[in-house]
């Protein structure tokens, strides 16, 4: 079987008693020891009684058992107890089997009673431990605050416990004086340093008081209780001499002073401080020292440490400094580091890393403590630690804390929040503080500079010193107030290349590279806004972007393409067609037409380009539709367009509709259709032409149109798609004398045309053709003469002049309501189609010459 024992004594400080618990847990159990009891015996001497006994059955591993008894002091005056304890195992039919191994009686167990220490009270207390008088409750104020200045500032440093434990801590002093002995110690002592050298000045709030330390209930007072000596003091001025400081509103409302601040030099040798301190914190002090002396049963001579550092100064180490404290020995230059102060030394690697100390003490505003360091070498201090009990203690060191001191210090930045550290990758330096979020950041080439608030949070979200480069200047603040800025610059350059800019309404974003440099080119924040997004990747991967706060605008950036600016209604139209996944990448800027109306930006996917005015809005041309607008003369052309480049309704073209500036209605359009090509059609054969079922119906334009020999006549072809192959379908004509007519693409025409002694079309073609006249029927006339079909010549399609008598022109004509009728479409197929390839030019236009036979 083997057993596990946790064993705990409570002492009692105001009863002769004291408390034994044990748990005993059976760790393993073999079940043969079925009816096992276990027997605790307790003992204790001198004059003690042990009144418990213990035994207990198990049979069952794992099972805790728990002991509690109680051992009684029965001496008097004082007496150190030694309490031991074995343990039996009884098992039915066998043998008590008596505890080999004892514990107990080692000098961490044991207990020192008494009945002197506190008057009409008996109690114990553990004998080798040496208790905390515990002054880090900030109501304690400047009390605690003269005690912990005179640890920090003096060689004894009486009641200071430090970090390993060593020290020397006070001891309760005797209860009488040595001169006059018939009074009590602490009376003494106090009016020997409290003495007439001591002035009050009340305080705003209440009455000053002497306060002094070491207390004069200590041994190590001062006063020594009159007695004379290298260790005692004959006046109080012989003391370091300190006043409250640092004013604060308490948790009740009270005034708290939290600091001390010396007057007159400081010794480093004095054997005390004498302190003005309000009254109600000196009182506070005193009872606390008072409970102390109660709940662990101080004696005369037991020791106690004073713990008057603010929560977590306890523990304390000495360093050698790199300036001694005074002209004394080499034992002086010694400085003493406490609390967070020294875990924040520790941590950013001690002497070794940081240098050696120089010196310590509170802040300038009285709310924190620092440690100044100094690396061997170096003329200055090189280095600090900071803290507060608002901001953790954080080394301020190198160009970062220069650059700090120069901004007025905790006056400007606040504390630092954070080590002084290397960026990630090397080749920095930075460090927070705790005042609008604002961080310093250093490089060799570009120096030591602030940024602060949102704009640092995106900053340090950009990897600093990496991606992201090192501020070039501090953070600045636009002119107006607007907004704030940060510029970068990348390791290695000699130029910025990446800022930061913030607003309170697009918050704080990143620009860098092609995007910044044509951003600034076009006025910075003034030009285009603040950016509302960082520098971000396209999804095709292959470009990047910002968007700014002005008129929707962006900037675009390819390898390919180099950085633009689009925005307002046309970069709203480019978005709508899906950005770069339509349209493109932008090639120019939004540039303003050469008519100084209209604007636009060209693209790279299918050579788009987006052309606005107030009264056309913003619509996309691209393809072959925009190279023959192009060719029109763009806008000065065809005017601008008013659609976007649409698909026809047979699904096969592309077109754009156009508007003249000062036009109430579209005038022209280019359709496009992949065997025909590009056509322009304009004015009023355009409005025909639409009457006429457009390409549906008449077939897509050919080229554009082109003026007759006259120079007053206009003639456009039109094409359509005929056994898979584009054919010509019909003439538009616009003339003075005649009108706006179209006429079938007969042969018999189209080798003549308008120019010859047929002329233009009067009429359009015949939907009810009229009676036959000399087996002639009149399909369409013009002005010379008309087309009909020869009925004597095998129904073929001629031209005869009028002068033929067989014209006639009262047939019924085709309207725009009839030219989709099925009779039309035959009356189009009585005649061989002009294959459309076998009378273009390379020019794309309808070659005259190629049309005669």
């Amino acid at each position: 079987m083997n057993i596990t024992i946790l064993q705990e004594l409570r002492t009692r400080p105001k009863l002769p008693t004291f408390i034994n618990y044990a748990a005993v847990r059976v760790d393993r159990f073999d079940p043969a020891l079925k009816g096992l009891t276990l027997s605790i015996e307790s003992a204790c001497s001198p004059a003690c009684t042990a009144n418990d006994t213990w035994n207990y059955q198990t049979a069952f591993q794992d099972a805790v058992l728990i002991y509690d008894g109680t051992m009684t002091w029965t001496g008097t005056d004082r007496n150190t107890i030694f309490p031991t304890w074995k343990m039996h195992a009884i098992l039915p039919g066998t043998p008590t089997i008596p505890g080999n191994n004892g514990w107990g009686g080692g000098a961490l167990q044991t207990v020192r009673c008494d009945d002197t220490a506190i008057r009409n009270s008996s109690g114990c207390v553990f004998a080798q431990y040496t208790p905390t008088l515990d002054l880090t409750d900030p109501k304690f104020g400047s009390s605690a605050a003269m005690i912990r200045f005179y640890q920090e500032h003096t060689i004894d440093r009486w009641g200071l416990k430090r970090a390993n434990g060593s020290g020397k801590p006070l001891t309760r002093s005797p209860e009488k004086a040595v001169e006059p002995a018939d009074k009590d110690w602490d009376e003494v002592s106090r009016k020997i340093v409290c003495d007439g050298t001591f002035v009050a000045s009340p305080f705003p709030e209440g009455p000053d008081s002497c306060d002094e330390y070491p207390f004069a209930m200590a041994t190590q007072s001062a006063g020594q209780g009159g007695r004379p000596g290298p260790d005692a003091v004959r006046s109080g001025q012989e003391c370091i001499q300190v006043q409250a400081q640092g004013k604060v509103t308490g948790p009740t409302g009270e005034a708290l002073y939290t600091s001390v601040k010396p007057i007159g030099p400081v010794d480093d040798e004095a054997l005390c401080v004498r302190g003005h301190i309000p009254n109600n914190e000196n009182k506070l002090v005193g009872s606390a020292l008072a409970g102390l002396t109660t709940s662990a049963r101080l004696s005369p001579r037991d020791p106690y440490w004073v713990d008057a550092g603010p929560p977590g100064w306890g523990d304390c180490d000495t360093f050698d400094t790199a300036t001694p404290l005074s002209k004394s020995t080499a034992s002086t230059s010694a400085l003493l580091v406490c609390g967070p102060l020294l875990k924040a030394y520790n941590r950013v690697g001690g002497p070794s890393a940081v240098g050696s100390p120089v010196d310590t003490g509170n802040t300038a505003d009285g709310t924190g403590r620092y440690l100044n360091l100094r690396r061997p070498g170096e003329p200055a201090v090189s280095g600090t630690i900071y803290w507060t009990p608002s901001t953790p203690a954080s080394y301020l060191g190198g160009p970062v804390r220069d650059r700090w001191l120069g901004l007025g210090s905790e006056g400007g930045l606040g504390y630092p929040i954070t080590d002084t550290a290397a960026t990630e990758g090397g080749g920095g330096l930075h460090a927070e503080f705790s005042r609008d979020n604002t961080s310093i950041y250093w490089s060799a080439s570009t120096g030591a500079h602030t940024i602060s608030g949102e704009i640092r949070d995106k900053y340090t979200a950009l990897r600093p010193g990496l991606s992201a480069g090192f501020p070039t200047a501090d953070q600045s603040s636009i002119p107006g107030g607007s907004g704030r800025f940060v510029h970068l610059r990348s390791p290695g350059s000699d130029i910025d290349s990446a800022s930061i800019y913030w607003s309170p309404t697009t918050g704080a974003h990143y620009v860098a590279g092609n995007i910044r440099t044509k951003w600034a080119s076009l006025g910075w924040e003034d030009g285009l806004g603040f950016p509302t997004t960082d520098e971000s990747s396209t999804p095709d991967g292959r470009g990047r972007f910002n968007f700014f706060s002005k008129d929707g605008n962006s900037i675009y950036w390819t390898e390919a393409t180099g950085a633009h600016q689009v925005g307002g209604p046309i970069g709203a139209k480019w978005a709508g067609l899906g950005y770069e996944k339509g349209p493109g990448y932008p090639t120019t800027d939004e540039t303003t037409a050469p008519d100084g109306v209209g604007r636009f930006n060209h693209f790279s996917n299918a050579n788009n380009s987006i052309y606005w005015t107030p009264a056309t809005g913003a619509h996309q041309i691209g393809g072959s539709v925009r190279d023959k607008w192009q060719a029109t003369g763009w806008e000065t052309g065809a005017g601008y367009p008013t659609t976007d480049t649409t698909v026809t309704p047979d699904g096969a073209g592309r077109y754009n509709h156009f508007r003249k500036l000062g036009a109430t209605a579209d005038d022209d359009s280019i359709y496009w259709h992949p065997q025909i090509g590009a056509g322009w059609i304009r004015d009023g054969i355009r409005r025909q032409w639409l009457q006429y079922g457009a390409e549906k119906a008449s077939g897509y334009p050919v080229d554009q149109e082109r003026t007759t020999s006259d120079g007053k006549g206009k003639v456009l072809y039109t094409s359509r798609i005929y056994n898979g192959g584009p054919a010509l379908l019909a003439v538009y004509t616009s003339h003075p004398t005649t009108g706006l007519h179209w006429a079938s693409a007969f042969q018999a025409y189209l080798t003549t045309g308008p120019d010859s002694w047929l002329g233009f079309p009067i009429k359009e073609p015949a939907y009810s053709p009229a009676p036959q006249v000399k087996n002639f029927t009149t399909l369409q006339v013009f002005q010379g003469g008309c087309i009909g079909i020869n009925h004597a010549a095998n129904n073929a399609i001629i031209a005869l002049p009028w002068t033929s008598y067989a014209c006639r022109s009262d047939y019924v004509a085709v309207t725009p309501e009839t030219w989709n009728n099925r009779s039309s479409a035959r009356l189009l197929d009585l005649d061989p189609p002009v294959a459309l390839a076998a009378v273009l030019e390379p020019d794309g236009r309808v070659s005259l010459d190629r049309l005669k036979p």
